[in-house]
C-alpha cells in the first residue's frame, strides 16, 4: 500500500506507526455518545478553506496524511465526548477521506476483470468477473489443453485462459476479421515469456476455407496446421454479435465431447 502524497509515492504508514492517533482512539473513558449533536461544520474548528490548504501542502510533500488527520481530530469539538470505539471510527473515516492511498496488486484474471468491469465494462461486453470465472470453470480450462477462443473483450478472456494454462498447452485466438484483434488487456497480466508463448492467432475465414472449401494457399495451410479438425479441447466464445454462426463454423474443430462456452 502506497500513500499518494506528492511525487514520488511512498509506502503508506501502518496503523501502529501513528501512536498519537491510537492513543486517542483506545483511551478508556466514561464518555458516551448520547450528548453528541450533529451540527455539521459547526463541530469542526477548521474551515473548508483551511482543510483545502492542508491538502495542498500534502500534495507538495510539506505535510503527511496522518498530520492532516491529527489536525482534524484536534479541531473536532465533539471528539472528546465520544467513546473509544467511536473515536476509532472517526479517525478511520478521516483517514479514508484525506489519506490518498493505492494498493499495488499482482495482476490476475480476477483483478484485471474487476478493473475493466469497474471502469470500462463496454470493452469487455459488460461481462462480470464472476461470469468470466464461471465460463472458465464450465469449459474446464486447465494446463495442457488446446483452447479455441473468440474474444471481443479486449483480450481479457485470452489473458484469463492463458493464465490457467500456465505456459502448458495452446491457446488459439480466432479472429473474425483480417485485422489484428485488440489484445490490450493481455498486457495487463504481465505474463512471463513461457506463459505468453502459448498464445497464437488465426483468422476464422482462412481456417474454414482451408477445411471445407479446398483453399490451398500457404496462409490457408498454415491456419489448418494451427487448428486441425477435431483437435481442440475447449471452445470459448465471447462476442458482441450473434454467437450461433460462429459456434457452428468452429464446431468441427472441436474434439468430440469437449465443452463449449458462450457469452454474448
Amino acid at each position: 500500500t502506497f500513500e499518494i502524497s506528492g511525487t514520488p509515492c511512498a509506502p503508506a504508514p501502518e496503523y501502529d506507526e501513528l501512536p498519537d492517533e491510537i492513543e486517542l482512539a483506545v483511551v478508556d473513558t466514561d464518555a458516551d455518545n448520547k450528548n453528541i449533536v450533529d451540527l455539521g461544520d459547526a463541530n469542526q474548528a477548521l474551515s473548508m478553506e483551511a482543510v483545502n490548504e492542508l491538502k495542498k501542502r500534502q500534495r507538495e510533500n510539506e505535510l503527511s496524511s496522518s498530520e492532516i488527520v491529527r489536525t482534524l481530530v484536534e479541531g473536532s469539538a465533539s471528539f472528546e465526548q465520544r467513546t473509544g470505539f467511536s473515536k476509532a471510527k472517526y479517525i478511520a473515516r478521516k483517514r479514508d477521506k484525506h489519506a490518498g492511498t493505492m494498493v499495488v496488486m499482482r495482476p490476475s484474471g480476477k483483478t484485471v476483470a474487476d478493473a475493466y468491469f469497474s471502469h470500462a465494462p463496454i470493452k469487455i461486453c459488460s461481462m462480470r468477473p464472476d461470469a468470466l470465472a464461471h465460463l472458465l470453470s464450465l469449459c474446464n480450462v486447465r494446463a495442457g489443453i488446446h483452447a479455441l477462443v473468440l474474444d471481443h473483450t479486449t483480450g481479457l478472456l485470452t489473458g484469463a485462459v492463458a493464465e490457467r494454462l500456465g505456459g502448458f498447452g495452446r491457446l488459439t485466438n480466432v479472429a473474425l476479421t483480417s485485422g489484428k484483434p485488440a489484445m490490450d488487456a493481455v498486457e495487463c497480466f504481465n505474463f512471463s515469456p513461457q506463459v505468453a508463448g502459448v498464445i497464437d492467432s488465426v483468422r476464422m475465414d482462412l481456417l474454414v476455407d482451408a477445411a471445407f472449401r479446398d483453399k490451398d494457399t500457404p496462409a490457408h495451410q498454415a491456419a489448418l496446421r494451427a487448428v486441425p479438425l477435431g483437435s481442440a479441447n475447449a471452445l470459448i466464445v465471447v462476442v458482441r454479435d450473434s454467437p450461433l454462426p460462429i459456434v457452428r463454423a468452429m464446431l468441427p474443430f472441436l474434439a468430440p465431447g469437449e465443452p463449449i462456452g458462450v457469452f454474448s
